[in-house]
Order: C-alpha cells, then structure tokens, then sequence
C-alpha cells in the first residue's frame, strides 16, 4: 500500500507535542477525506478501527488519498483523560483553536489545519457506556452539503442517527462542516466495539464503503443493510448513590413507559433499587454493563424514536 507515516511537532515551551498520521493512496483533487481519532484522548478505540481498515483495504483499489490523524490530542491521550490536565478545556469545544492561546487550542489549530487541506471528513468518537451505533450530522444553511453528509452517513449505515443543531460549530465536525462547507459525519462507537469482532468488522467494511461512495476507492464491502432510526428527544438517567448495577434490558431493546430496566444493590448487598422507565417510550440506545456504579454515573440513555 501506498502509505506515508508523519509526526507533526508542535512547541509548547519546554515539552513538545507530537501527532501522529498516516497517509494513504495519492492526492487528487475532489477525491480526499481527513479521519479524527483521539480528538478526547480516552477514546482509543478508534484505532484499532483504523488498523483493521488499513488491513483491508486494497492498494489497487484506491485512486484518492486519506489523511488519518491517529492522536488528535496528544496531551489528553498521555494522560488516558478526555482533556488535557493542564487547561481542563475540551479540545471539541474550543474550534478553531488559537495559535497563541492554550496548549489545547494551540493543538486544535494544527489539527484544523491538517484536515481543512481535504475534501471530506469523519470524526471518530466512543461512549463510554454499551451503545448502539450512531452517526451525527449537524444543521447546515448549504443543501448541497448537508445532502453529501447524509448520503455518507447512510452508505456508512448506523443503528441509530442524531442531526444536531448549528450551536455545535465549536465542535471539529460542526466547524468543519458549517464553517468551511466540508461533507462529513461522526461516528460514536459503543465502549465494547473492539471487543465484539462482528461489530468491529461493521465498522471497517462501513468506512471502506463510504471510501467507495467518495470515489477514493472502488473497493465494495458486503454488509447487512439495515434502516437506522432516527432519534430526537431522549431520557437520561443518573444514578442517585453508588451500588452494584444488574441491567435487565439490553442495548437495542424496545422498552416501554414504566417498564423495568434493572436494579441497584446498595452496598449493604441487601436493598434493592429497582429502575424504571420513567420517560419515553422508545429504544434503549445507552446502558451500563454489571457492574459497580457511583451516584452521578450515567446506566442508561432511552430514545423516543422519531421514525
């Protein structure tokens, strides 16, 4: 494969930054697409999504280029946190960055100006929780753009699909896509996708379809083809005091209003808190595994389906 593997080196004083890219296939014009791993830096799953991709993807099959950005935020990955710990600031709320400002906005201009050289962009994200698959697009004045978007994430085929509204410019993908006019989507993956080969494979053949889409590649994978929902309002619930968490619903699962979705067992391993649906109606997108939870900690996220 025609692969090139780089350091961009950023000064900050007496350390220095570096991150990391790869390069593949050749540069040509309307044809290239910019890849975001690690934008908060504990969210690592993204590259073993990428090595897989780089595995199966055919050299002979390319005829554009992709620029991945393995450690968008070096700083935070060092430090397995989703900001750095010397600013506390989100790298995904601070586009454009500042050439003069924070270590992390410093860093946020360099890796916007590595992606604003392409032509498309995906922005790879992780919940923390077991999730289902889900894209995001954002509101864009351009209908030639948001129509790109949403073929792209279509091709790519998630559970479940959020647009989002334009206050979310500050984010990469929002400046990109509203500010600059660039086509792209984000992708959200579960906390176990690198554990659950089916699910990683998903998401290789589904990046090497959008490649497709793009004209970047002529590779075709076969996947199962499905309808995702499309999601609006949902219901968050925060767990209210720490305990053992036994969830009785899965990911993916229809669930009604009031109906159970688990327990809490305090921590005297006798008192049962039992949890219920107290919203919507809808589809459990977000849930906690077993396991040991503390009040404040997110168990579960239920859609009200919009489709």
């Amino acid at each position: 494969m025609n692969k090139k593997f780089k350091y961009i080196n950023i000064d900050l004083g007496i350390i220095e930054a570096k991150i990391p890219i790869i390069e593949i296939g050749k540069k040509n014009l309307k044809k290239s697409l910019a890849i975001t791993c690690c934008i908060h830096g504990n969210e690592t799953s993204s590259l073993y999504i990428i090595r897989n991709m780089l595995q199966n993807i055919k050299d002979n099959k390319l005829n554009g280029y992709v620029k991945i950005i393995l450690i968008s935020n070096p700083i935070a990955a060092f430090f397995n946190s989703r900001c750095s710990p010397k600013d506390i600031q989100d790298m995904n709320r601070v586009v454009p960055g500042n050439n003069n400002g924070t270590i992390t906005e410093r860093i946020c201009r360099c890796i916007l100006n590595e992606i604003l050289s392409c032509d498309y962009y995906i922005d790879i994200h992780e919940w923390s929780l077991h999730s289902l698959l889900q894209g995001i697009i954002v509101e864009n004045n351009s209908e030639n753009i948001k129509k790109i978007s949403s073929e792209m994430l279509t091709v790519f085929n998630p559970d479940i699909v959020t647009t989002l509204s334009s206050k979310y410019v500050h984010s990469m993908y929002g400046f990109l896509n509203e500010r600059k006019n660039i086509p792209g989507f984000v992708i959200e993956l579960s906390s176990d996708t690198i554990y659950d080969n089916i699910k990683e494979e998903r998401v290789v053949k589904s990046l090497i379809n959008v490649l497709r889409y793009l004209k970047i590649s002529n590779q075709e994978e076969k996947i199962d083809k499905k309808n995702y929902v499309v999601i609006g309002d949902v219901n968050r619930y925060v767990a209210q005091k720490s305990g053992l968490f036994f969830p009785e619903k899965k990911v993916g699962d229809e669930i009604k209003k009031g109906e159970k979705i688990g327990f809490i067992l305090d921590l005297d391993l006798e008192t049962k808190e039992i949890l219920y649906n107290e919203e919507n109606t809808g589809l459990i997108i977000q849930l906690a595994m077993k396991k040991m939870i503390n009040a404040g900690d997110l168990i579960y996220i239920v859609s009200k389906n919009e489709i």
